[in-house]
């Protein structure tokens, strides 16, 4: 077996072992773009074919290893498995793109909206504490 120089420029099972880390942290890191375009047709239900055009159409752009080849991130491919859909119902592709896009804009308004209306609820039980407990000194 031959090991390779650790992103330290070190060898050995150290190296190695830092190596595995980082590339299964990436599993975790939704935008990581580590999926292939025959992986990501695979998952998507689509063929390769079906991830150029997309691609090609600007709807979603993958990422591009060292050796050019397209990789996919779980964002990526949750935004293609949206215009997929939407392509199937017969939406252009180009419209599905940007349907895809407002729809994933609404969705963290959305979630915006549900953390400040938690912090608003925060305030008011605070303020509320304070107004039962009187002035301070």
């Amino acid at each position: 077996m031959t090991e390779r120089p650790g992103p330290a420029g070190g060898t050995g099972p150290a190296a190695s072992g830092r190596r595995a880390r980082r590339r299964l942290s990436d599993l975790d890191d939704a935008d990581a773009p580590v999926y292939t375009i025959g992986q990501a047709a695979e998952l998507l239900g689509s063929s390769v074919a079906g991830l150029r055009r997309l691609d090609e159409s600007a709807g979603v752009t993958p990422h591009r290893s060292a050796g050019g080849q397209r990789r996919y991130s779980r964002h990526q491919l949750e935004h293609a498995g949206r215009m997929l859909e939407l392509v199937e119902e017969g939406t252009p592709i180009t419209a599905a793109g940007r349907i895809a896009d407002l729809e994933r804009q609404v969705a963290g308004l959305e979630d915006q909206v549900a953390g400040l209306e938690g912090e608003v609820a925060d305030l008011r039980a605070a303020a509320e504490r304070r107004g039962r407990e009187g002035p301070s000194r």
